[in-house]
């Protein structure tokens, strides 16, 4: 079995012909939905990233798994990390003896929370410390994540998450 958890950050579902937005604007994702489990009725714990994609990776409200903070934080306060006995979805399956890959290309904030690598058996974040907005573009981090995609192990179960950060670049 795959599990394939594609994350737009700041994209809104109105605006994706999947979840009925009238324009073409996601063929892909349209396919892909098509095929799998598109969920339609998702609220997030938090506006801001790093305390919601806390949330969905431990299933825990903000104040159950520790991260409070937004990015603006400072990269040592206790309510950036989620609480070490806090297992996250990667920790979960890894144990499970699934393949877990995680590919982000999430700026380098002071903040980045480090701990979105745990249970992560290959963990690959795209963005060089120094990287201007131009590096985050999906096509760059498709230009890695398609050809890793395609030497997967098809004999094991496989965990995919993918972080596109480029629709949040204006905001």
């Amino acid at each position: 079995m795959n599990i394939v958890w594609i994350a737009l950050d700041t994209q809104r579902a109105d605006h994706l012909s999947c979840y009925g937005y009238p324009r073409a604007t996601s063929p892909n994702l349209d396919a892909l939905a098509a095929e799998g489990t598109l969920f339609g009725n998702y609220i997030s714990s938090s506006a801001h990233t790093t305390p919601a994609f806390s949330s969905m990776f431990t299933g825990q409200e903000p104040f159950h798994h520790g991260v409070i903070a937004t990015l603006h934080a400072s990269d040592n306060e206790p309510q950036m990390r989620v609480r070490g006995e806090t297992l996250t979805l990667a920790e979960v399956l890894y144990s499970q003896d699934w393949l877990t890959h995680g590919f982000d290309n999430q700026l380098h904030f002071r903040a980045h929370p480090e701990w979105m690598a745990r249970g992560f058996r290959y963990y690959v974040n795209l963005t060089a410390p120094q990287a201007s907005p131009a590096a985050l573009a999906c096509e760059d981090m498709n230009a890695e994540l398609i050809p890793w995609l395609r030497r997967l192990d098809r004999q094991r179960d496989n965990f995919i998450f993918v972080h596109y950060w480029d629709p949040h670049q204006r905001y």
